[in-house]
């Protein structure tokens, strides 16, 4: 183990030599105890993956971090792909790659293995070589075009690139979005727990009863058949009024004939034209009286 610090100004020594000298690596380790892999956020274009002319894709304008070692684009950038096969699909790959051997952090297009169910390329990650994949490019066989739909972006999957977030490392976006889902899953399933076979039956019952009150609400313009209505025996219906009288005494009319017998035998009144009238006796020993509002008349 040895001790290491940085950065001093060098100054010369005896033999003519600096005593400090500091190489890119070490620069770059510096710079990656505080910067994460990933590319930047701060624009939802940074470094994504878009769909051109033909079988063309083009990387949008953005920054990107690897190991400490920088990398910009700051126009769009364009890559070809290799035409499709006439029976077999492949995904490609488009990466960042650091590649300390050749010096250089560039954006280059993998080529996916032709296959009935293909996958996308390995990323290469050692001592010498370190790529993120940007997105995944699925051309299925006889593919004459890319579609955005053929794209698959993942900037965002810190297991494969990730964003830039600070000191110290990247947020791991994969485990933080897995966390979200989780506790919308535990919330949903207490709220089920919460909605029990009782809980809904009543609920569904007031709904029933709410829906069928609004069914009763109509506009103005829309015909309605009259509905039946009854009183409760507190009226009659002609046709009751009718059956109830049938056989009944008839009232007094004025200056009309009245053709029944009131009254005893021995006190019968009667008034009118017809044959009976013969056997009918004349009152006699007629009196009259008002007691309480009521007119009594008396005979034999």
């Amino acid at each position: 183990m040895a001790e290491r610090y940085s950065f001093f100004n060098a100054e010369v020594d005896t033999s003519g030599n600096y005593d400090r000298t500091y190489l890119a690596e070490d620069i770059a380790s510096y710079f990656a105890s505080f910067v994460g892999n990933g590319v930047y956020a701060n624009s939802a274009d940074n470094l994504k993956i878009v769909p051109s002319d033909a079988m063309t894709i083009a990387v949008k304008a953005g920054k990107g971090w690897i190991n400490g070692y920088y990398y910009e684009n700051d126009s769009d950038l364009e890559f070809l792909l290799d035409n499709a096969d006439g029976a077999k699909g492949r995904i490609d790959s488009v990466v960042l790659r650091l590649d300390l051997t050749n010096r250089y952090l560039r954006i280059f297009v993998k080529k996916g293995a032709l296959a009935t169910n293909p996958v996308a390329p390995t990323l290469t990650r050692n001592a010498d070589v370190y790529e993120l994949q940007l997105a995944t490019i699925s051309v299925p066989a006889g593919a004459t075009a890319i579609a955005e739909a053929q794209i698959t972006d993942t900037r965002f999957n810190s297991a494969v690139c990730g964003i830039v977030a600070g000191v110290i490392e990247q947020i791991d976006t994969t485990n933080l979005f897995s966390q979200y889902d989780d506790a919308f899953n535990t919330w949903f399933e207490g709220a089920k727990g919460i909605l029990n076979s009782d809980t809904a039956i009543q609920l569904s019952n007031r709904i029933d009863t709410v829906d069928g009150e609004i069914q009763k609400i109509v506009d103005g313009t829309t015909q309605t058949t009259p509905i039946a209505h009854t009183h409760d025996d507190r009226y009659y219906t002609e046709t009751e009024m009718d059956t109830k009288l049938n056989g009944k005494e008839p009232a007094f009319t004025k200056n009309n004939a009245f053709n029944k017998n009131f009254g005893t035998a021995a006190g019968t009144v009667c008034q009118g034209n017809d044959s009976r009238l013969s056997n009918a006796r004349r009152a006699s020993n007629i009196t009259m009286s008002l007691a309480s509002g009521n007119l009594w008349i008396s005979y034999s």
